[in-house]
């Protein structure tokens, strides 16, 4: 029986999320596209690999034991590319395939980039862009090899090595009253019924719970909200003085070209930006890496 690496990646995103619409959103895939390829598969092996229900998924003991293998064989395939790249010379430049949401403040992204291609394993890194569709950043479908996130994420199996801590502050129009203060607070916030909470769109949900202040009302989003899908959309809502959402500093400073202000919240908890890892499947040279983020740690403002 021919089963393809792809299938083998389509149950361990199922198994990680527990949810065949967050792991179709990992993969790139729309869910019924996915249901229907693991359902196919069920059929050739005649068993269950999970069991569904309108409201959760969990894996049958076949799925355990398969999706077990599966995590064997596709670590295996992936160390064995990394040291079929290696034996090409000893001086051979590695790809790296670094993936982000909002480019670093202070030239830390730059400083990360020019320490990964600096010493041995010598690398070449590649940046990839991603919206707010895949805070991941491209980690959990295996795109990438390494992801500038903002924790915490609902993505299971990653490991990371925290950067810097930064307070969440709200982008509001500059010409808001909010935009005068020095700071607010989440009570300042939930005042405003006049404005819509812009918050990610569905897919991940600790996330998306996160960036809507939800951890400091209970798990709870906000009722009035709008859902922007990328940061001009995102920018355009709040210049219009129809939104106002939390976000990093460093990605509000290119919203000032859209006559737009960002105001620290001072009672909600700061996010921690990380660079991450598949634990599975880490980078070659994961000590150097540590030890990079670290030193640029030591460094951040």
């Amino acid at each position: 029986m021919d089963i393809e690496l792809r299938h083998l990646r389509h149950i361990v995103a199922v198994a990680d999320e527990l949810s065949f619409t967050r792991a179709a959103a990992r993969l790139h895939l729309d869910q019924p596209s996915l249901s229907r390829q693991v359902r196919g598969l069920e059929r050739r092996l005649g068993v269950d690999l999970f069991t569904r229900t309108t409201r959760s998924v969990a894996l049958t003991a076949a799925g355990e034991e398969l999706v077990r293998t599966a995590r064997r064989v596709l670590a295996d395939v992936d160390r064995g590319v990394e040291s079929a790249r290696r034996a090409g010379g000893a001086g051979a430049v590695r790809p790296v395939r670094l993936g982000y949401l909002v480019p670093l403040r202070d030239q830390l992204m730059s400083r990360l980039v020019r320490g990964l291609e600096t010493g041995e394993p010598r690398s070449s890194v590649t940046l990839v862009q991603y919206d707010y569709a895949t805070p991941d950043a491209g980690l959990g479908a295996g795109d990438v090899d390494l992801g500038v996130v903002n924790m915490p994420l609902s993505t299971r199996g990653l490991a990371s090595e925290p950067l810097l801590v930064e307070p969440r502050v709200v982008v509001v129009a500059d010409d808001d009253p909010l935009a005068a203060c020095e700071s607010v607070t989440l009570a300042d916030l939930e005042a405003r019924t006049d404005l819509l909470w812009a918050v990610p769109p569905s897919g991940d949900e600790v996330w998306r719970t996160w960036w809507a202040a939800g951890d400091a009302r209970g798990g709870r989003l906000p009722e009035r909200r709008c859902e922007p899908r990328n940061p001009d959309e995102y920018a355009q809502l709040v210049a219009a003085g129809k939104a106002f959402g939390l976000n990093l500093r460093a990605a509000a400073e290119p919203f000032a070209a859209y006559a737009v202000a960002a105001v620290t919240v001072s009672d909600i908890a700061p996010v921690t930006i990380s660079v991450a890892w598949r634990e599975a499947d880490p980078p070659a040279g994961l000590e150097r890496v540590r030890a990079i983020v670290r030193g640029l740690r030591g460094q951040a403002p």
